[in-house]
C-alpha cells in the first residue's frame, strides 16, 4: 500500500480490499482519497431497477449521474463526521435504506 503514487483510489466491484478500514485509513493517513465501491458501481443496478420499471434512457441516464452527487455526500458526511469514506458510505446506505425512500 505504501508504494501508491496517487490522489485517489477508486474502489472495485465487490470491495476487493482486504482489512477494509485499515486499508481505507491508511489510505486516508497518506491524504489518499477512497470512493467506496459500492457507490461508484450503483449504475448498474440503478439502470436495472428504472428500466424493470419501464423508464426510458433519459431517465435511467439522469439517475445514474446522481451518483456523482452521492460520492460529493459521502466525502461530506467522512469529512464532517471524521469518518473514513468507506465508513460514511455505509453510514449514507443505511439512512437511505431505513428512510424506506428511493435515493436516485
Amino acid at each position: 500500500m505504501e508504494e501508491l503514487r496517487c490522489s485517489i483510489v477508486a474502489g472495485a466491484a465487490n470491495n476487493q480490499l482486504s482489512h477494509r478500514e485499515l486499508v481505507v485509513r491508511r489510505m486516508q493517513a497518506r491524504g489518499i482519497l477512497y470512493a467506496p465501491d459500492y457507490v461508484l458501481n450503483a449504475g448498474g443496478i440503478i439502470s436495472t431497477a428504472y428500466e424493470l420499471e419501464g423508464a426510458g434512457p433519459d431517465l435511467i441516464r439522469q439517475k445514474v449521474a446522481g451518483i456523482a452527487g452521492t460520492l460529493s455526500k459521502v466525502y461530506a458526511i467522512a469529512e464532517q463526521s471524521v469518518l473514513s469514506t468507506a465508513d460514511a458510505a455505509d453510514q449514507l446506505a443505511e439512512a437511505v435504506l431505513q428512510s424506506g425512500k428511493p435515493h436516485a
